[in-house]
């Protein structure tokens, strides 16, 4: 497999302290265990996606709205998105991690994490 087939992002990954980046992923699914907020951790993040874990798996698909938290930064920076990846449960056992596609977000918000990204406040992911 080449490169290109292994990593279809097109935006750079960033990894992030996991314990320090807090985030609230309220999800809004069919089902009782698949609506409400859910609180977690951001582990990288790109321009167009963040890889989160939470206590509660969510269906890839969910439409989700983020709330991260970012030391030092100030306000929270929010994002509209979707699961779009859950990790499976037999490698990923205790919370669960799972990547979010962005696909919105305020232009004060799209701003501020571009700024972050570009300014390489955030490890790059190698």
């Amino acid at each position: 497999m080449t490169t290109a087939t292994m990593d279809r992002r097109i935006t750079e990954r960033f990894r992030l302290e996991t314990a320090l980046v807090f985030v609230v992923v309220g999800a809004h699914g069919n089902t009782p265990e698949t609506k409400g907020h859910f609180e977690g951790h951001a582990y990288d993040i790109s321009e167009s996606g963040i890889r989160v874990e939470l206590d509660a798996a969510l269906p890839v698909g969910t439409p989700v709205d983020v709330s991260i938290q970012f030391p030092g930064c100030g306000a929270a920076i929010h994002l509209v998105g979707k699961v779009a990846r859950l990790f499976d449960e037999i490698d990923d056992p205790g919370p669960r991690r799972m990547g979010l596609h962005v696909h919105a977000a305020t232009e004060a918000d799209e701003r501020r994490l571009t700024r972050l990204l570009d300014q390489a406040a955030l490890g790059r992911l190698i």
